[in-house]
């Protein structure tokens, strides 16, 4: 019986959603999980003795997806300012660079949680764009153009439905 080592450079990313360290154990077929830090003598000592050779490949990005790229940060601004006029949000916390991480979400429902119900649909809705425009930025990297163009209109449709027009 063999084994898998791993090594990654955010584990703490197996801590989020639904069973997620199960379900990587699983797909590896794996029975056992050690979690040890690099500053651990074992890992220290592998480290050191199997020099790992790493290949990084850069893809530029096309003149078009910086320009997707550009609109959907403008649009995530504009949200944000929108926001920001509700009054009913701690603004110091509401920038550009925290609307990118993922817990920006958390931060912003936490703040609307005490008031939620008083808070009117068109933030309700700007809070849901926002975040719906932070999942597209990443995947503007992730996918090819077909896939990204294919989600858009999916993403499309769906609004379509859900508001009638």
């Amino acid at each position: 019986i063999g084994f898998i080592k791993g090594i990654s450079d955010s584990p703490e990313s197996f801590s989020g959603g639904f069973f997620k360290v199960e379900k990587v154990m699983k797909t590896l077929f794996v029975k056992k999980l050690y979690l040890w830090p690099r500053f651990h003598m074992t890992v220290t000592a592998s480290l050191k003795d199997n020099n790992i050779d790493l290949v990084e490949l850069k893809q530029t990005m096309t003149t078009g997806l910086a320009g997707v790229q550009t609109a959907i940060v403008d649009s995530m601004d504009a949200c944000l300012v929108e926001i920001r006029k509700s009054n009913k949000v701690d603004t110091s916390e509401l920038t550009m660079e925290s609307a990118l991480l993922m817990s920006f979400d958390a931060v912003i429902r936490r703040q609307l949680a005490p008031v939620w119900n008083k808070v009117g649909v068109k933030t309700k809705q700007l809070v849901e764009d926002l975040k719906t425009l932070r999942k597209l930025l990443g995947f503007v990297a992730e996918y090819d153009a077909v896939t990204f163009l294919d989600l858009l209109d999916n993403l499309r449709t769906s609004l379509q439905s859900d508001t009638g027009h």
